[in-house]
């Protein structure tokens, strides 16, 4: 057996300064080719480009990247060399190229697919849409739906997008308690259309549940204004829901709430009230065939 090899160390440092530049490289590739794929993947989505097509296109790329590749399952190092490959970078390049193309010359299709997007973002962030309308008035362009007015949508939706990632807890928080009054609504107006003692079944449990969610409400309600305050402290502003400041909105559906109770609890003891003077004066037989006159 030959003497094992000598490296000098100098040659050790070489290779160590390869190693440090490789990983860099391949560190920036990795962002290239994943910022490469997010972006090919909204366009495909906007363009409902057919799955055979994104299934050639996967197989002429190669392995790589987060939308997966057909040569993704191969292992050894050649399948994660070619994972960061220029020739991946290259074929996804040129794949991006193709789909903007295709969007310029779709432009409107887009916007109305943006639209759609920028509608569902309001509904999330429990924003008014006649007030976002007006406040957006791009979105109401008919004619002349060129890339200009496209990038205003798109500026728009990552603005919605933005929006809704700092603010995910409070929205949470609006929409459970949203979620708890329609439910309760719901279970309101079906109970009110069926007999109390029969036709109930199952739903007895379920109303049970939403009872206890509704019980709890105020305790909700009492967290999520102080989230708010403390949010419109950090923003100088208002916080916004269904168009109006969330916390006065919550005040007045709590006084309204507390007003209908009171004026059912009134209503039940007037009928109450005219029942004893019924049962006074025709007896508590007669007063049931008077009733049911």
């Amino acid at each position: 057996a030959g003497s094992p090899l000598s490296l000098s160390d100098e040659m050790l440092d070489d290779l160590q300064q390869l190693k440090e530049q490789l990983e860099v490289e391949r560190a920036r590739r990795a962002r290239v080719i994943e910022e490469l794929w997010a972006e090919l993947q909204s366009l495909w989505q906007r363009m409902e480009v057919e799955p055979r097509e994104l299934d050639t296109f996967l197989c002429g790329a190669g392995s790589g990247g987060s939308g997966g590749g057909s040569g993704g399952s191969g292992g050894g190092s050649d399948g994660a060399a070619a994972q960061f490959s220029s020739e991946l970078i290259v074929a996804l390049k040129e794949e991006r190229a193709r789909m903007l193309e295709l969007k310029r010359q779709n432009v409107g299709k887009f916007v109305e697919s943006v639209r759609a997007d920028i509608r569902a973002m309001w509904a999330r962030c429990f924003l008014d849409e006649v007030e976002e309308r007006r406040r957006f008035p791009a979105f109401e362009a008919t004619t002349r739906l060129n890339e200009g007015v496209l990038s205003e949508h798109e500026a728009e939706l990552r603005r919605l997008k933005a929006y809704f990632k700092s603010n995910a807890e409070l929205l949470k928080g609006v929409e459970r308690r949203e979620a708890v009054l329609q439910t309760y609504a719901e279970m309101e107006a079906k109970s009110s259309e069926r007999l109390l003692s029969r036709q109930r079944g199952t739903a007895v449990i379920a109303e049970e549940r939403i009872r206890k969610d509704f019980a709890n409400l105020p305790v909700l309600e009492a967290k999520l204004a102080a989230s708010i305050a403390e949010w419109e402290r950090r923003q100088g502003r208002v916080f916004v829901a269904r168009g109006m400041r969330y916390v006065d909105l919550m005040s007045r559906e709590t006084e309204e709430r507390a007003r209908l109770k009171e004026t059912k609890k009134e209503e039940k003891k007037r009928l109450k009230q005219a029942q004893i003077a019924q049962e006074s004066m025709f007896g508590a037989t007669g007063a049931r065939h008077a009733r049911s006159a």
